[in-house]
């Protein structure tokens, strides 16, 4: 059933996105034989390696192994830093943020439509964020909408 999902999920993936062309483009451009990345379309799970590869080429986060799996596991650690840890990692997620969006400012408009259309759901999730450190009021707010990262507490 998982392998079912797998292939469904980045599958429908791949056939939704418009930059490559066939998989065969993507299998070049990612630096896995094109046989390994069949073998993803049909189902097989990447290593870790190859998930956070197709991750950072892609933003496909469907694989357990890429993203999301590495995400999880920095939770509990975050969640022990002191306050001043907790600050600095948001002033240097800031800061990182800044630079994008100095790239973003002086890109095309193309690249800003593209960007905006594939980061939509991040963007959102972000803005919801941001609001949620704004206030206590809204930080209440956000708990009770579910807007969370997985529909649940954000930890704000």
């Amino acid at each position: 059933m998982v392998h079912q999902q797998r292939e469904s999920a980045f599958r429908e993936w791949f056939e939704s996105q418009r930059r490559w062309q066939d998989p065969r483009q993507l299998a070049r451009e990612a630096g896995i034989p094109y046989n390994t990345l069949r073998g993803y379309l049909s189902g097989k799970a990447p290593g870790p390696a190859n998930a956070r590869r197709l991750w950072e080429l892609t933003g496909f986060d469907g694989f357990p192994q890429g993203r999301g799996a590495e995400v999880t596991a920095r939770e509990p650690q975050v969640r022990r830093m002191s306050l001043e840890s907790r600050i600095a990692l948001f002033r240097h997620l800031v800061e990182g943020l800044t630079l994008v969006m100095d790239s973003f400012h002086n890109g095309t408009r193309s690249e800003r439509e593209r960007l905006r259309a594939e980061l939509r759901d991040e963007i959102a999730r972000f803005h919801v964020l941001v609001r949620a450190l704004a206030s206590e009021r809204a930080r209440q707010m956000v708990i009770e909408e579910g807007g969370g990262r997985h529909g649940g507490n954000t930890g704000v």
